[in-house]
């Protein structure tokens, strides 16, 4: 009698010791699965940040090919006097250019931005003081093949040529604060007087 006691204590205690079993399983099998969901989450709000960022790249490119067909539409002589950052030169008098900041719709402009405008023009130039700039051969730039001849005599000289280039190297910058911070796309063209 005594023996079949502790036959049924021995089979109690495995039947115990199966059940705690089995709750340790489902405890482990719950932390696995809210882990794998937590990674599913991450993995689609990842997914779904790439594709806003694809769709601001998207607009960015499409503003700076804009902005270079509006530059391209302007008689050649006049482009560097519209959309350089000097208001005081423009054609039509004083702050009647379009200047070399512009807007895109969409985008948002990085914090302290000077002007706000998530768009710029550039051109090789220096500053000569306040807004005035000077159209320069002798600028550094390798984005835009700089220093190079914009005169076409033959010479890269320090003179301001804003009067008398026939080559105009020009950058057209969109620089933002997307989804996945700042971000920037750039287009270069380099324009020839046809005439």
């Amino acid at each position: 009698m005594e023996l079949r006691g502790h036959r049924r204590l021995r089979g109690n205690a495995k039947r115990r010791s199966r059940a705690g079993s089995t709750l340790v399983d489902v405890l482990i099998a719950s932390v696995i699965l809210t882990v794998a969901v937590g990674a599913l989450v991450q993995a689609m709000i990842k997914a779904d940040d790439l594709a806003e960022a694809t769709e601001e790249q998207q607009i960015a490119i499409a503003a700076a090919r804009e902005m270079a067909e509006k530059i391209q539409a302007e008689t050649f002589p006049e482009i560097f006097r519209r959309f350089n950052s000097d208001p005081d030169d423009d054609p039509g008098g004083a702050g009647t250019a379009a200047g070399a900041g512009f807007a895109v719709n969409g985008l948002t402009a990085r914090e302290g931005d000077g002007d706000g405008q998530v768009g710029a023009i550039l051109f090789p130039t220096i500053s000569l003081g306040g807004t005035a700039v000077a159209l320069r051969e002798d600028v550094n730039n390798l984005a835009l093949v700089m220093p190079r001849d914009l005169n076409g005599d033959e010479n890269v000289d320090g003179l301001d040529h804003a009067g008398d280039y026939t080559l105009l190297p020009v950058a057209i910058r969109v620089e933002w604060t997307g989804v996945v911070g700042n971000c920037s796309t750039e287009l270069h063209l380099l324009l020839a007087d046809g005439g």
